[in-house]
C-alpha cells in the first residue's frame, strides 16, 4: 500500500487563536452538612444543578479539549477534583485530574495546571470539585476555603491532522513543549523532537498545547 507524507510548520502556536473558547459561568460554593463546616466544597462551572442544559459544556465525544486551571488559595491547603457528569446520571463521573494546592501564611500560593481530555460516553458537565486537604486543621483553626483568585480556561482543540488518519507522527519543538496525541497530553523531552510510530493504532488527532512555542509536525499517511 501506498502512502503520503506531510507536514505542517506552526510557528509562535497561540491557543486562543487556533482553537475555540468555550464559556464557563461560576456557579455557587456547595457544602455539605455536618458537624464541621467546609469540609467538602465543589464549584460547579455552568450551573447550580448538574442536570441543567446551560451547565453542558461538552457537545460531542468526538472533539477533544484543552483545561487550564490557575488558582490562588487563603491559606487553606486544598485538595481539587476535576471531572466530568453525565447530565442524565448523576451517579457516573469521568476523572480528569486530581492535585493539590498548598495554602500558606502569607497567602502567596498559587497553582497553574493544564491537561487535554476527550469525553467519554456521555459525559457533559464539567465539575470542579474542592476539598479541604488536612480535616484536622479544622478543629484548631477558623479558617475557611477562601480564594484571592482564579481561573478556568475551556477550549475546543483543532486537528492539525486535517481528518488524515496517520500511522507515524513526529512534533518537534522547544524542549518542555506539549502536545496532545488522541486526547493525550504528551511533553517533548530535551532532544527537542517526539515520535509516535503505530502498529494497530490509527492517530486522528494532533493539536500543540504550549503558548509561543513554535511546532513542525511530519506525519506518514495511507492513500
Amino acid at each position: 500500500m501506498s502512502y503520503k507524507i506531510g507536514q505542517k510548520i506552526l510557528p509562535n502556536w497561540s491557543t486562543s487563536e487556533n482553537s475555540s473558547a468555550i464559556a464557563l459561568t461560576a456557579g455557587t460554593i456547595e457544602t455539605t452538612t455536618g458537624d464541621i463546616e467546609y469540609t467538602d466544597a465543589c464549584l460547579r462551572y455552568g450551573s447550580n444543578t448538574l442536570n441543567d442544559e446551560s451547565s453542558k459544556v461538552i457537545t460531542s465525544v468526538d472533539d477533544i479539549y484543552s483545561l487550564s486551571v490557575v488558582i490562588k488559595p487563603k491559606k487553606v491547603t486544598m485538595k481539587i477534583k476535576v471531572y466530568l457528569y453525565d447530565s442524565n446520571d448523576v451517579l457516573e463521573s469521568q476523572i480528569i485530574d486530581i492535585f493539590y494546592v498548598l495554602g500558606d501564611s502569607t497567602d502567596n500560593a498559587r497553582v497553574e495546571k493544564s491537561f487535554c481530555f476527550k469525553a467519554n460516553g456521555s459525559y457533559d458537565t464539567i465539575v470542579f470539585q474542592i476539598v479541604r486537604a488536612d480535616v484536622t486543621d479544622l478543629l484548631v483553626t477558623t479558617e475557611t476555603m477562601e480564594f484571592i483568585g482564579s481561573s478556568f480556561t475551556l477550549y475546543k482543540l483543532s486537528n492539525q491532522l486535517e481528518g488524515k488518519t496517520v500511522k507515524k507522527l513526529g512534533v518537534q519543538s522547544t524542549p518542555g513543549s506539549k502536545f496532545c496525541a488522541n486526547g493525550e497530553e504528551l511533553m517533548i523531552g530535551r532532544t527537542g523532537f517526539y515520535e509516535i510510530d503505530f502498529d494497530n493504532i490509527n492517530l486522528s488527532f494532533c493539536c500543540p498545547t504550549t503558548d509561543g512555542s513554535t511546532y513542525i509536525i511530519d506525519y506518514q499517511y495511507n492513500e
